[in-house]
């Protein structure tokens, strides 16, 4: 448990490294969040390559979706999901698959989410597009997920200026000096961030060796911020988050990387973002290879 959320902060202080230029985006998406209101129009494409373990056959498909909506704030929203899954069906079949298997998967679905504040909506379109016999027995339009994160009126906003100094100043003690090989990179109102897995788990390497040379300084910083965010009791522990320096091996963490180096070979991630008066646009290429283990 202590590791994963120790790797989870090490990915945020070096993935999102509080450089000049990652300050800068920072304070350009916070202006987003202050708006009243949005229109959203996305378009992806999902490239496919799949193997068939059984006879080595590739096949290659495309699976095109978008997202369509408005919202109201940061509380309200509406989207609507499209996909077209008829090139999917189409290779699934190449690779083997029987008419009986993709029998109740369409060409096409289209579902909205609503969200209202802690509230999350779905229109019985997607409870039907993921499992019609399930999705016959439900007599409602819309069903409202159940949710665990009620409104708490205390919780931290991590807009804040508050939250924005209380993490640089972690990322200081944690990380002193400490550069990302890859840091945003801006020309004008445009934010460009490209890395590879090589890069992204060098630097997790570099940030996880640093917080744990300053650990105990780390903590002092750390605990606080845990409790304005109102963490579970089981996370703020200090006990037993100071104990994470004795326990840590590097030889360990090394033998970890390696092997998710291994099966993520060839990934990377591309991603402009450029922000205006009145609109923000982002074009991103994310490449995620699973290598076989």
């Amino acid at each position: 448990k202590l590791i994963s959320i120790f790797l989870i902060l090490a990915m945020l202080m070096s993935l999102v490294a509080c450089t000049p230029n990652t300050t800068a985006y920072l304070d350009a998406s916070k202006k987003v969040s202050s708006w009243k209101g949005s229109n959203v129009n996305a378009e992806l494409t999902y490239n496919f390559e799949v193997t068939n373990p059984e006879n080595g056959q590739k096949v290659t498909f495309k699976l095109p979706a978008s997202f369509k909506g408005q919202s109201e704030g940061q509380e309200k929203a509406k989207v609507t999901v499209t996909a077209n899954l008829k090139d999917f069906k189409a290779q699934m079949t190449k690779l083997g698959a029987k008419a009986e298997e993709l029998k109740n998967v369409k060409d096409s679905l289209s579902f909205d989410i609503f969200v209202d504040k802690d509230r999350v909506i779905f229109s019985k379109d997607f409870f039907t597009s993921l499992s019609p016999e399930f999705a016959k027995d439900i007599k409602e339009n819309y069903i409202e997920l159940p949710s665990s994160y009620g409104q708490n009126q205390n919780s931290i906003n991590f807009d804040s200026e508050e939250f924005k100094a209380d993490l640089i100043d972690l990322y200081k003690t944690a990380l002193p000096n400490f550069k990302p090989s890859t840091d945003i990179q801006v020309k004008g109102n445009t934010y460009t961030y490209k890395a590879n897995i090589d890069d992204i788990l060098a630097d997790l390497s570099k940030a996880i060796e640093l917080s744990v040379s300053n650990w105990d300084k780390v903590v002092e910083k750390l605990m606080p911020m845990l409790e304005k965010a109102q963490m579970p009791n089981e996370l703020i522990n200090k006990d037993e988050i100071s104990k994470f320096k004795d326990s840590y091996k590097k030889e360990d963490l090394n033998k970890t990387f390696a092997e998710i180096k291994n099966i993520l070979k060839g990934s990377s991630i591309n991603q402009t973002t450029t922000f205006e008066d009145n609109k923000v646009t982002q074009n991103s290429k994310i490449t995620v290879n699973v290598e076989n283990s």
